[in-house]
């Protein structure tokens, strides 16, 4: 389960940054992640997906990280079964940081899905609240 871009609208990717962690909390490719005191953390209100997977990095380590754009569309699970989904729903991230719950906020919009089930993948754009 993760966060990961499913298509660029210019067709370009995004290029790579690199921040430091506030360390303690493992890392996912695809994690949501958000910029607090200077460091990256992980977010329901991310700016950011990781691109590395590591246990509980020190503090201070610097990884890659993709920033979230309203020019991409990305592929996220369901958190949970959601009978009656729709495309132009609006989402949230969830408490896991890597799945979305629709009806949970207005960060997401839903373009396109493959099931209703929890894991089934849905194609998102982040619209920003």
């Amino acid at each position: 389960m993760a966060i990961l871009p499913y298509s660029f609208d210019n067709g370009q990717p995004i290029p790579w940054e690199y921040y430091p962690v506030a360390g303690g909390e493992d890392l996912y490719v695809g994690l949501g992640m958000a910029v607090t005191d200077g460091q990256l953390g992980p977010s329901t209100e991310p700016t950011f997906i990781s691109l590395r997977e590591e246990e509980a990095p020190a503090a201070g380590t610097v990884i890659p990280v993709m920033r979230l754009t309203e020019g991409v569309v990305y592929e996220i699970p369901l958190n949970a079964d959601s009978a009656g989904l729709q495309i132009g729903v609006h989402a949230g991230i969830a408490d896991d940081c890597m799945t979305i719950t629709p009806g949970l906020g207005e960060m997401l919009e839903i373009v396109g899905f493959d099931g209703e089930q929890a894991g089934d993948l849905c194609r998102c754009r982040f619209i920003g609240e």
